[in-house]
């Protein structure tokens, strides 16, 4: 699977953590930590099996767990409109 910010999101940071904004859309997620992790991580890998193993050498947890988390955090981008992703 391949991942793509868009162009047109605004960032800011707010309280230890990062809300970003599709500037279109007025669609907006606010991230934690962790879901930060990954959308900086966005900006050096579009494949998330390379997202997945940089991750992997940050957290302790299994890759079934980082797997539904990355997962989660894809959709959650997603229904933003905040990135578009391949298959």
């Amino acid at each position: 699977m391949r991942i793509i910010k868009k162009n047109n999101n605004l960032e800011t940071s707010f309280e230890n953590e990062l809300v970003i904004l599709n500037m279109d859309s007025g669609k907006y997620i606010q991230l934690n930590s962790s879901a930060t992790n990954i959308w900086r991580l966005l900006e050096k890998f579009e494949d998330v099996n390379k997202i997945q193993a940089e991750l992997k050498d940050l957290y302790l947890v299994t890759d079934k767990d980082l797997a539904r988390d990355i997962d989660s955090f894809i959709a959650s981008a997603k229904e933003a409109e905040l990135i578009e992703v391949s298959y």
